[in-house]
């Protein structure tokens, strides 16, 4: 509302408003405070929360066992690498000599080439295949492929039929087997075929498998449909090949064993007439599917890939996965154009080299990417049309082989030269032949356990620091901290500091303070590393049972005690670090909707107070017109 400051009176009415509207708006001031004191408390609230989660962060990697199973390997032989895991290691030591390092495929061509622009491969491109027999694939051979990777994925795997009987075995009434129901009638892929029971109570799961497994070979076709077992103990046949050419199905034919054939698929609970069928594997070259209906036929089967295609041979069942395929273009065909392709193609399973055989001439050399018995170049040597000699073997694949010292020694053998868990917990690396026996020895990894326990140490007292800034009393300015006299605040840390200074019965150990960890006059807590590793060194389970909760609550050690209290107070929806800051930030709303009503309040107050003026200053303008009129008649009637 506009108004006209004082014009009549003279008044300075907008000071006198503003004045006014100060005293009125003290309650409002007054909750603006409150809201930003809530607020700030809140934030102080959690970053106590975030600070304790760190503590309890680094009291979850010692309070479980495994953490404690950390290594440390060393070996005798520089020759030798040995790599610990994380977790799950176990101390130990391993005497071996190295028998043989892994070694790759390696052929040479027969014949020397004259010079690099020799061309010896004129068909252009070579087909490479690699990792598909974890598919389930036995060879890959392509045809008039687009130069470049092809994708090939395995998008559904192949299972086999099942028929799956209900009679849990041992059931009520047994299953007893006689001359009356010794029949089943099973048609396997489309053949019926009689299999005849041996006479016995069937009341144990395994010993009934293994007689209906005999039954089965002895009716001839045992290798092509298996008895085994439901997760409920309850009989189950399983074709042995997978696809949809696999089939199962207990039958009863009209004649005169049809009422046998029902009584045995009664006994055991099969359905008569139920038809299992297997599932197809599907595999999917450059957007275009094929399905593998039959496992178990080793004939090649070509795969569409769109332009081109792929033969392939069915070693097993198909599973989920891919393979890396590419077809290799050559360019101009000449060898240094194919050295260079094969080099950079992104799935090539060989390196190729020109290797200058002194002359002028050269001879193109081919190194398997992988190693190992199994290793193989992985591409179609009959491309190279330019070499009429073919290829010599300079390096057969071999696995590596270590043998394991002792009275009676054994061989460990590898395709690479790392042994992944020779020792739970280790990998041995051979990097070049030793000078002769290695010894590996495993460690518990001290020095990693305690790094762990000073991170908690450390993590603890960042928080205690930052306490006492947040509850501090300063007496010269007799002005206290945010949180001084928090309840909250001063139950989290005695609850931490109770965790981490009582005694823990359960251990061999007993007091903290006896593996290192104590808290000083001043209020913070101490790591001396010295002590932590001898106690470590002398009895190591008992350290551990000192951090650990190794019996499920029942007296639990110092960091599973941490990991109690954290939870307790920062867990969502309970903890009472989190509740409270919650509670600090609703009551920072509420006194938020009081600002707000108190300002629609105020600024109606001052709408009010400036009419209330403005009418003042009509008010006298009108009687000063007023008293200049009637001073006008007087002097009027005085003339």
């Amino acid at each position: 509302m506009s108004t006209v400051d004082g014009l009549i009176t003279g008044l300075d009415t907008a000071s006198i408003i503003n004045q006014l509207m100060e005293i009125e708006r003290l309650p409002q001031t007054r909750a603006q405070q409150k809201q930003d004191f809530s607020n700030a408390s809140a934030d102080a609230l959690d970053e106590l929360r975030s600070l304790l989660a760190a503590v309890g962060d680094a009291a979850a990697e010692l309070s479980s066992g495994l953490d404690w199973e950390r290594v440390t390997g060393t070996s005798s032989d520089e020759a030798v690498k040995v790599t610990t895991s994380t977790l799950g290691g176990i101390p130990g030591s391993l005497d071996f000599s190295v028998v043989a390092r892994a070694t790759a495929d390696i052929k040479y061509s027969t014949d020397t080439i004259a010079d690099l622009d020799t061309v010896v491969a004129s068909g252009g491109s070579i087909f490479s295949a690699r990792n598909f027999s974890k598919l389930g694939l036995e060879s890959l051979t392509g045809t008039s492929l687009p130069v470049g990777e092809a994708s090939f994925e395995v998008t559904t795997a192949s299972d086999a039929a099942y028929l799956n009987a209900t009679v849990t075995i041992p059931s009520e009434p047994p299953v007893d087997i006689d001359i009356t129901n010794d029949t089943l009638e099973l048609e396997v892929n489309g053949v019926k075929h009689e299999v005849t029971l041996p006479h016995s109570t069937y009341d144990d799961p395994v010993e009934m498998v293994t007689q209906i497994q005999s039954a089965l070979d002895d009716a001839g076709i045992g290798d092509v449909v298996r008895a085994g077992l439901t997760p409920v103990d309850a009989l189950q046949f399983k074709t042995v090949g997978e696809g949809t050419a696999h089939t199962l199905q207990v039958t009863a034919s009209a004649g005169a064993n049809q009422a046998l054939y029902q009584a045995t698929a009664d006994a055991f609970g099969l359905t008569v007439g139920a038809l299992a069928t297997g599932v197809d594997g599907v595999i999917d070259v450059n957007g275009v599917t094929t399905n593998i209906t039959d496992t178990a036929d080793e004939t090649p089967m070509t795969l569409s890939a769109g332009t081109g295609s792929i033969d392939v041979v069915v070693a097993g069942p198909i599973r989920l996965g891919t393979a890396q395929v590419e077809q290799i273009g050559f360019g101009d065909g000449s060898l240094a154009e194919t050295v260079s392709a094969i080099n950079s193609a992104g799935n090539s399973p060989v390196l190729a080299a020109a290797v200058a055989v002194g002359d002028g001439s050269f001879r193109l050399q081919l190194t398997a990417t992988e190693s190992g018995d199994d290793s193989d170049l992985g591409i179609d040597l009959a491309m190279f049309t330019g070499l009429p000699g073919g290829f010599t073997t300079l390096v057969d694949g071999e696995d590596a082989v270590i043998e394991i010292q002792g009275t009676n020694p054994y061989q460990v053998r590898s395709s690479t030269n790392v042994f992944s868990d020779l020792l739970p917990g280790a990998t041995v690396e051979l990097l070049d032949d030793p000078a002769g026996a290695v010894e590996v020895d495993l460690a518990v990894d001290g020095d990693g356990i305690a790094d762990r326990v000073k991170t908690m140490v450390d993590a603890a007292n960042k928080l205690m620091e930052r306490v006492g800034v947040l509850t501090a009393y300063d007496a010269e300015t007799n002005q206290s901290a945010l949180l001084a006299g928090s309840s909250v605040v001063r139950r989290a840390v005695q609850t931490l500091t109770s965790a981490f200074t009582a005694p823990v019965a359960a251990s061999g150990v007993g007091s903290p303070g006896l593996a290192g960890v104590e808290l000083d006059r001043e209020g913070k807590f101490t790591f001396d590393r010295a002590v932590f590793l001898e106690a470590l060194a002398a009895d190591p389970e008992s350290v551990e049972r000192l951090f650990t909760d190794a019996d499920e609550g029942v007296d639990p050690g110092l960091a599973a005690r941490i990991s109690t209290v954290v939870d307790d107070a920062t867990a969502s929806g309970t903890g009472f670090l989190r509740t409270a800051a919650d509670a600090a930030k609703d009551q920072a709303d509420d006194y938020g909707r009081q600002i707000d009503a108190m300002e629609h309040r105020m600024v109606q107050r001052e709408d009010a107070l400036r009419r209330i003026y403005a009418n003042l200053e009509v008010a006298l303008g009108e009687l000063q017109q007023q008293s200049q009129w009637l001073g006008s008649q007087l002097s009027a009637l005085n003339a």
